[in-house]
């Protein structure tokens, strides 16, 4: 959790009296302290206030320092939007999530939403190359590295593009084109893990398994997702293997190759 220290309600409404009368001002936080069942206090109603109304911009954080177990308002761009998920419960009620990449000029950044967030995905309220803000959204450790949550007391608001915003699209598409030609990954297999099984926030599960690739450009590691794991069992240590439609994460400075469903794996 983040410990940095939090304004007093009186300390922000400096920062929107220019917006709002004081009268205005406390009608608003007694209404945002209704809407969240009085678990917050007038001084966390406040910043959400404030933060809402775009007047609190030096809180954000930059996408290249989220880190886990943090509690962050991130800006950006959404690059790429996943299908939405449907799941059960263990009380039998559904759930959906879907799973966004947010990006800012310092980097990407995966973001997860529920429910009815993922509902303004799929009724196309969200779409991708629109630029979103999210406030009070909670990190964690995810299996392709920091993913930031949409939570029930985090705020999601669609927000106005300005030119450097279009430069950062065509920045990230052209970084698309020019990463294609490393989707793919040729070489001779020198280990396979044994396959482990994991247990998802969903109650889904899930497997995962690494190859180390002997390739031209030395020893690569891919880390094989779910169904492809099932493919990977037709191959053995010494087989010429070509994996194609790689997806690449960068951690750390580093490239990972991860075999998704999209994947192919294919015998050379």
């Amino acid at each position: 959790m983040s410990t940095k220290k939090q304004h007093t309600k009186n300390e922000l409404y400096v920062l929107i009296k220019e917006k709002q009368s004081k009268e205005e001002y406390e009608e608003n936080i007694l209404q945002i302290k209704q809407d969240y069942g009085d678990l917050i206090d007038d001084d966390a109603a406040a910043f959400l206030l404030v933060d809402k109304l775009g007047c609190n911009t030096a809180n954000i954080v930059q996408l290249s320092d989220v880190h886990p177990g943090q509690e962050a308002t991130v800006q950006g761009i959404i690059s790429s939007i996943q299908p939405p998920h449907v799941f059960t419960r263990k009380n039998g009620r559904q759930g959906k999530v879907v799973n966004l990449i947010m990006t800012d000029d310092t980097g990407s950044l995966p973001i997860v939403l529920w429910n009815d967030d993922a509902n303004r995905v799929e009724h196309g309220e969200i779409k991708e190359h629109m630029k979103l803000k999210i406030i009070n959204g909670y990190t964690k450790q995810g299996r392709n590295g920091v993913e930031l949550h949409v939570g029930r007391w985090s705020t999601l608001s669609i927000e106005e593009k300005n030119d450097t915003d279009h430069v950062l699209i065509e920045n990230h598409k052209q970084k698309q084109i020019d990463q294609k030609d490393s989707f793919t990954l040729q070489g001779t297999i020198l280990s396979i893990s044994p396959t482990n099984v994991f247990f998802r926030k969903d109650e889904t599960y899930g497997f995962v398994s690494k190859v180390h690739l002997k390739t031209k450009k030395g020893i690569q590691l891919v880390t094989v997702w779910d169904s492809q794991v099932k493919n990977l069992q037709d191959f053995n240590k010494g087989d010429t293997v070509e994996f194609s439609y790689l997806d690449i994460k960068q951690q750390n400075g580093k490239k990972e190759f991860h075999a998704n469903g999209k994947a192919v794996i294919t015998q050379v």
